[in-house]
């Protein structure tokens, strides 16, 4: 921590939020890096501790859409050059596709994957197909059947309850239906994604290795090429390129 006189805390993501420790209200996209740097919010009490706002926009579905903790590793990502127009994928409880320009973010949209593959696999009927315990690795075959089967048409609530008919018609059962929800449900989101931001030929990654590895085979499928970074790098890349001009009280 150093010098307790001089040293600055800059903290990110629900601890800034309205049920956090001090709200850092939502800044709007487009956003740049100063322009959050502009809305960092200061501890009312201790001037060195400063919270990082989150974004809001309206997504390009036009819904209104807000993310906390993610513009730091996105712009984490962007520290590390390349401009132009890009997008990057955040997959986790809540999935963020982020479309930046150079070191903005312009806009964004979330899907609820993981919080979806968590309820279906733990609370509905869907349960009764999990294998008792997840392997360590990814059943490739069972994960490519569930990502081509959110192409086919049906829609998803349709294609969900087609997980467990599955299960329950014998010979043709997946060897992990845990991965074949997994990639029923991640398929379906980058198909969604594809018609919100069309056009891309390369998407960056930022998450945890398994994780981000089922994301970029979902893409290989769909022709999309994918490049990742560690989400625990890119934050400390945002904080410290965002420390480096937040305008610190006192000074």
């Amino acid at each position: 921590w150093g010098d307790p006189s001089t040293a600055r805390v800059l903290l990110s993501g629900m601890i800034g939020s309205r049920n956090g420790w001090v709200e850092a209200p939502y800044a709007s996209c487009p956003a740049s890096l100063a322009d959050v740097a502009r809305a960092v919010v200061p501890h009312p009490e201790h001037s060195r501790i400063a919270f990082v706002p989150g974004l809001n926009c309206v997504n390009p579905a036009g819904r209104f859409d807000v993310m906390r903790g993610e513009e730091v590793q996105v712009f984490g990502a962007l520290s590390q050059g390349g401009g132009g127009d890009r997008l990057l994928c955040l997959p986790g409880t809540h999935s963020k596709w982020v479309s930046c320009r150079d070191d903005a973010i312009l806009t964004f949209a979330t899907a609820m994957t993981g919080e979806a593959f968590d309820i279906m696999r733990q609370h509905s009927i869907l349960k009764l197909s999990m294998e008792a315990e997840a392997a360590a690795a990814v059943d490739e075959e069972s994960f490519d059947a569930g990502v081509g089967a959110s192409k086919t048409a049906g829609g998803l609530l349709n294609q969900l309850f087609g997980v467990r008919a599955l299960d329950l018609s014998g010979a043709d059962r997946p060897g992990s239906m845990r991965d074949y929800l997994s990639g029923l449900l991640i398929g379906s989101e980058v198909g969604a994604m594809q018609g919100l931001f069309p056009h891309q030929s390369t998407i960056t990654l930022i998450g945890a290795d398994a994780l981000a590895g089922r994301y970029a085979r979902a893409l290989r499928s769909c022709g999309i090429a994918a490049e990742s970074l560690t989400s625990e790098v890119v934050t400390v890349q945002g904080l410290v390129a965002l420390s480096k001009i937040v305008n610190w009280p006192g000074e």
